[in-house]
C-alpha cells in the first residue's frame, strides 16, 4: 500500500507496489495503491485521497465474488496543471463487510 507516480501496467506492478516510482511535483499521475488478501464476496472498499488545496478523490468499490488477493488504486492525473501542489497527500482505505469496517489502512506522503 502506498503511493506512486504512475499508474500500473501489469500484475508484476500490481505485486510490486513498492517498486513503483512516487509521485513528484511533476509526475503525471498521483495515486494511492493499495493490495490486499483474503476478501470476500460483498466486501466494499472506500478508499479516499486528499491534499492540499482541497485535492480530494473518493471511491467505494464492491467486490463481486471472493479474491484471495487483489490490488486497487485511485487517484488522478496530472492533465493541464503544471505541478501537484506541495504539501502532504493521505490515503485511506476501509475494508467494509456486512456494512461493518473489518479493516482500515492510512498512509501519506509529501509533495515538495
Amino acid at each position: 500500500m502506498g503511493f506512486s507516480g504512475v499508474v500500473p501496467k501489469s500484475p508484476q506492478d500490481e505485486a510490486g507496489l513498492s517498486a513503483l516510482p512516487k509521485p513528484q511535483a511533476k509526475s503525471a499521475a498521483l495515486l494511492f495503491l493499495v493490495r490486499g488478501i483474503n476478501f470476500s464476496k460483498g466486501d466494499r472498499l472506500k478508499m479516499t485521497v486528499t491534499g492540499p488545496g482541497g485535492f480530494k478523490v473518493e471511491t467505494t468499490k464492491k467486490l463481486e465474488r471472493a479474491k484471495a488477493t487483489a490490488a486497487f488504486y485511485i487517484g488522478r492525473a496530472l492533465k493541464d496543471r503544471p505541478r501537484w501542489p506541495a504539501g502532504r497527500y493521505h490515503g485511506q482505505v476501509v475494508v467494509l463487510r456486512d456494512g461493518l469496517p473489518i479493516d482500515e489502512k492510512r498512509r501519506s506522503i509529501a509533495i515538495e
